[in-house]
């Protein structure tokens, strides 16, 4: 079930630094945990230590609200100046992509923020609107920031984005891949750094191994199918041709009896 060499553990463990989840505070590199909790832990407690005022921003939701529950859009955003947060949406109006880190700079009232990116410049986050559809007809909608505290976030929600530094805690990785899923985020191993690893982080999918298996199995099959095709078509072919020689022999012997 495992794919994970000892070399390569070694790799990881010499990552390993438990002492790196306080060591820069609010400026350290954004941290991968397995769990929605892990994640809001670290960030309400970031948040808190923050001075100034915090702004909760409400998620105004309308239509058949039930639904609005799998947005990756939350129903409350509580930020305050100098916060880490993440672009949870694109609007190529606003020019905001989704993956976006950036550090609130200015909230204004309850409906836009402002951001310093990460990736250099400023971009102003206001509400906007989020619909759940089906066949065309709007079900249910939320009106929100599109913005996550992001010093934390789950492996879950970091998938397609990259980054040149990252702290991973793979101690209480729970599912198939998550592992590699978090491990691939980093650009290079200089710029990873683990809280933690347990080696049940480190594995395939055992579904993944028996179709790999099955595989490797199915293309002996599929050979032995397709000679066992030909072979069988060859021997049908002897035995037509066997079969139109006693024909023409009843043929002769009824024109030519003597023959």
């Amino acid at each position: 079930m495992y794919r994970c060499s000892p070399e390569f553990l070694n790799i990881l463990s010499s990552k390993i630094d438990p002492e790196s989840l306080h060591r820069d505070g609010h400026n350290s590199p954004p941290i991968l945990f397995s769990t929605n909790r892990l994640a809001d832990e670290l960030n309400t407690e970031r948040l808190e230590s923050l001075e100034g005022k915090k702004t909760n921003f409400e998620a105004l939701d309308k239509g058949q609200v039930e639904l609005l529950s799998g947005l990756s859009i939350p129903a409350k955003v509580s930020l305050k100046v100098g916060a880490r947060v993440l672009v949870m949406a694109n609007n190529k109006k606003l020019g905001l992509t989704k993956g976006m880190f950036g550090k609130v700079v200015s909230i204004s009232g309850n409906q836009t923020v402002l951001l310093k990116l990460s990736s250099g410049g400023s971009k102003i986050v206001p509400r906007q609107d989020f619909h759940v559809e089906y066949n065309g007809e709007i079900l249910a909608t939320r009106n929100q920031l599109p913005l996550i505290l992001a010093w934390g976030i789950t492996i879950h929600k970091s998938q397609g984005l990259e980054f040149n530094e990252v702290i991973v805690d793979l101690s209480s990785c729970f599912q198939d891949g998550q592992g590699y899923t978090a491990l691939s985020r980093v650009k290079s191993l200089d710029g990873l750094t683990l809280l933690g690893l347990n080696r049940n982080s480190i594995r395939a999918s055992e579904k993944a191994l028996e179709y790999e298996a099955s595989a490797a199995c199915g293309t002996y099959t599929l050979t032995s199918v397709c000679l066992s095709v030909c072979l069988s078509v060859s021997l049908l072919s002897l035995q037509f041709v066997w079969c139109m020689i006693q024909c023409l022999w009843v043929c002769c012997q009824v024109i030519h009896p003597h023959v």
